[in-house]
């Protein structure tokens, strides 16, 4: 019915997926998970030192990588090893916090529950100057947070976050490091190409480097 497949299953492939996937040698390309072969994904190690690296020119005395809600896909583990290298190279600790959301994920999806729990955390002692955000989901609501507690921002509280496009829904851009989907597209169908011409062949995974692009947050 096709001549190859985009997979786009980025959590808990199903075993059995894979299994007959393979075993029917199908040409397919996976998207944005851990696959160490046919697969493409963002270069998130990358993403992660450029998103602090801003903060570091700033002069942050104290830079935090900071997510709201656990999440399970390895891009996280990804971003902090960046976060961490950069931090680590300029002969500083790395910090990464995690803010557990109140109930359930639907929870955390209500309208003001990120910022409140933001609010609460901003409003601790020892406040950092610099925060890390895994995406926009945790920075948007880090502004208005901010904004209700009278913490300017960058001058208080610097901010970049990693998303596939810039964060600009509050009307200030946050300074964003960006995933390149459309090179990533590009590349899963030029990779896609090779399978279906020789479908035994086996591609070695392929990451794509995000750029950043300035806001005023940072």
């Amino acid at each position: 019915m096709c001549d190859g497949l985009i997979i786009n299953y980025t959590h808990h492939i199903p075993a059995p997926m894979v299994e007959v996937i393979e075993r029917h040698r199908l040409p397919c390309i996976w998207l944005n998970c851990g696959r160490k072969t046919d697969c493409v994904r963002p270069d998130d190690v990358k993403a992660g030192r450029l998103a602090t690296q801003p903060l570091l020119d700033r002069g942050c005395k104290r830079i935090v990588f900071l997510e709201v809600g656990a999440n399970d896909h390895d891009s996280v583990a990804a971003r902090h090893q960046g976060c961490k290298s950069a931090i680590a190279a300029a002969g500083r600790n790395p910090e990464i916090i995690t803010l557990p959301l109140p109930g359930n994920v639907r929870a955390g999806m209500e309208p003001g529950a990120r910022a409140a729990i933001l609010r609460d955390w901003l409003n601790r002692g020892n406040r950092p100057d610099g925060v890390v955000t895994y995406s926009a989901w945790t920075a948007e609501p880090m502004l208005y947070a901010a904004a209700q507690l009278g913490i300017e921002v960058p001058g208080d509280l610097a901010v970049t976050t990693i998303g596939d496009e810039p964060a600009l829904h509050l009307g200030r851009t946050v300074t964003t490091v960006v995933l390149d989907i459309e090179k990533l597209a590009s590349a899963a169908v030029e990779m896609l190409f090779c399978k279906i011409d020789a479908p035994s062949k086996i591609l070695p995974a392929r990451k794509i480097a995000p750029r950043l692009v300035p806001g005023d947050t940072a």
